[in-house]
């Protein structure tokens, strides 16, 4: 599933996020993710860069929103600076 074909794109307070329902978290154009609170709101407070997220949740994103995540970083032209 593409973006273009995905109703997952959020626009929240002037930021754009894209939700991944498999792990229950979004992420927003600076590869920071959140956890979504049971209301569907998202909660800021607890926010952490993608590459900083647990093995568990790593391997506990579906297909569907693997792939999602990774339109998502090449949209957003997400990099990674190496030291």
């Amino acid at each position: 599933m593409s973006l273009e074909n995905s109703n997952r794109e959020v626009f929240i307070n002037g930021i754009d996020y894209i939700e991944l329902e498999s792990v229950g978290s979004c992420i927003d154009r600076d590869g920071i993710v959140y956890p979504m609170n049971v209301d569907g709101t998202i909660d800021r407070n607890c926010g952490v860069d993608w590459l900083e997220t647990s093995d568990e949740w790593s391997e506990s994103v579906s297909e569907e929103d693997c792939g999602l995540l990774n339109d998502w970083l090449l949209e957003i032209n997400y990099s990674v600076e190496v030291s």
